[in-house]
């Protein structure tokens, strides 16, 4: 019997916002638009944050 190993993968922010924090360091994003992956990485911090405080 053979066995196959399944890889999966876990993704911690929404797709772009990378593509948008690099445009912005070109000043090719408007605010608004930087803003929303902002918005999306402090939320992700907020969770991370609090699973680290979890004792256990």
């Amino acid at each position: 019997m053979a066995v196959r190993l399944l890889r999966t993968y876990s993704i911690t922010k929404p797709l772009g916002v990378g593509v948008l924090t690099s445009a912005s360091k070109k000043g090719k994003v408007t605010p608004e638009d930087l803003a929303v992956a902002v918005e999306n990485m402090v939320t992700l911090n907020k969770v991370g944050e609090a699973l680290v405080l979890i004792e256990g």
